[in-house]
Formats: C-alpha cells, sequence, structure tokens
C-alpha cells in the first residue's frame, strides 16, 4: 500500500480527513495490523464496507472502502488475519485480473482510508504504521 493522502487531507470520498488514505492493488487483502476484537464490520453511509478494530481499551482502529468483509462484530481476530478485500473495476475481457485501461497491464489501484482514534480523538496513523513497510510499529 501506498499513502495517497496524508492526515488531514481529503479522504477518499472528499470529506476532511482525520486519517490516511492509501492505495493498494484492486482486489488486494486487508489484514489486521494488531490482536483486536471487532466492533462493527458492514456497510456504513458511502464509506462501502468498514470495519472498527478495537486493539486495547480507548483505541479504535477504523479501516473504511473495502469492496468486502469476512468478519462480524464481536469476533477477535490476530495480527495478519484477514478482515477483507478492496474492490476493483472489473475488465470486460479474457484477461480477467489484468485492468482493461492500464497501459502497463498492471492492476489498479484502489484507495481505502485508515483512521486511528484514542478516547474520541483522532490521531494521525502515520505515527502509528510504518509507511514504507506496511508495518505496524505500536
Amino acid at each position: 500500500a501506498r499513502v495517497a493522502g496524508g492526515f488531514g487531507a481529503p479522504d477518499p470520498w472528499g470529506r476532511p480527513g482525520k486519517g490516511l488514505t492509501l492505495e493498494a492493488p484492486g482486489f488486494a487483502q486487508i489484514t489486521a495490523p494488531w490482536d483486536a476484537t471487532v466492533r462493527f464490520a458492514g456497510a456504513l453511509i458511502d464509506y462501502g464496507q468498514v470495519v472498527v478494530l478495537e486493539p486495547e481499551a480507548d483505541y479504535l482502529l477504523v479501516l473504511a472502502g473495502l469492496a468486502n468483509v469476512d468478519r462480524e462484530a464481536g469476533e477477535a481476530v490476530l495480527a495478519g488475519e484477514r478482515l477483507g478485500d478492496l474492490g476493483a473495476a472489473i475488465p470486460a475481457s479474457e484477461q480477467f485480473l489484468l485492468d482493461a485501461g492500464a497501459e502497463d497491464g498492471q492492476i489498479s489501484l484502489t484507495a481505502f482510508y485508515v483512521e486511528i482514534r484514542h478516547a474520541g480523538e483522532t490521531l494521525d496513523p502515520a505515527e502509528w504504521f510504518d509507511l514504507k513497510g506496511s508495518e505496524a510499529i505500536r
């Protein structure tokens, strides 16, 4: 994944962002960065599918813009376990996973949104993740 919009930049839906907008290849799996409890999983307004994790008391990790969610509220997840995946336009061609519009034949990037909250206040997720290696650092 790569950062497409930093803390405070508009989110993928054009609203003032309080998190990070990331881009990853279409159909990429989204996994839990930490052991956590799923507090919400499902569609939310126009944010697509959303997963809210609680890794510890008073901390929430919000992941929005997923196409599919494989978890339910109340479930415990371990770091690295699948939460869902990103969608992408499916080309009407024989080359199922290739983006018909991409000149280089690469799968198109899909945006998703990450927000961290502590006791109701939003925190900059860049301080929590190694954005070069996409690994959780806290």
